[in-house]
């Protein structure tokens, strides 16, 4: 991130939001993502997940998005981990129809929300959700339904979890450089 000043004489810089990822300041951008897994993990233990690993690396996605379209990116997000869900439980219940060929549905679902990512790089997400939610009910011992339901809930809150952190620390970069102007 270039610093800028709020005035050409003045020597502190003035706040400004990072654009994307790499625009970032690496410390800002490391603090993000460190809070963001963290309380991913915190919230989906509270929740009672044993294993929170997708609300974990959902929220760690999250954290890396600008903050000015985090609460968008969220939304479409969101709207994306449904998509991905039902592809995922069309996959995952192909895999019990045909045990012999489950890299064919992983195939299948990538194949499916990739397409759908050419309309909208969102979709993307479904691509990941719909994989991670196959992957969970190829070998699952719970029931399938139970599976794509706690994966859901997973994602659902690292799409809470990540955005929030984004904004908390913007929110507090903002008020230093306020302060020290």
């Amino acid at each position: 991130m270039t610093d800028r000043t709020a005035s050409g004489d003045d020597d502190a810089p003035a706040y400004r939001s990072p654009d994307g990822p790499e625009d970032d300041d690496w410390w800002s951008l490391g603090l993000k993502v460190g809070l963001a897994t963290v309380t991913g993990y915190l919230v989906a233990v509270a929740c009672g997940f044993d294993t929170p690993t997708w609300s974990v690396l959902t929220a760690a996605f999250l954290a890396t998005a600008p903050p000015a379209s985090t609460i968008w990116s969220a939304g479409r997000r969101a709207l994306a981990m449904l998509v991905g869900v039902a592809l995922g439980g069309a996959g995952a219940y192909a895999t019990t129809l045909f045990p012999q060929f489950p890299a064919a549905s992983v195939a299948a679902v990538g194949f499916v929300a990739g397409a759908l990512g050419s309309r909208s790089a969102d979709y993307l997400f479904a691509a990941v959700v719909g994989t991670v939610v196959t992957f969970a009910g190829l070998n699952a011992t719970d029931p399938l339904a139970e599976v794509i339901v706690a994966t859901a809930c997973m994602v659902l809150i690292g799409c809470v979890v990540g955005p929030a952190v984004v904004w908390g620390v913007e929110r507090a970069r903002r008020l230093l450089a306020e302060r020290r102007a």
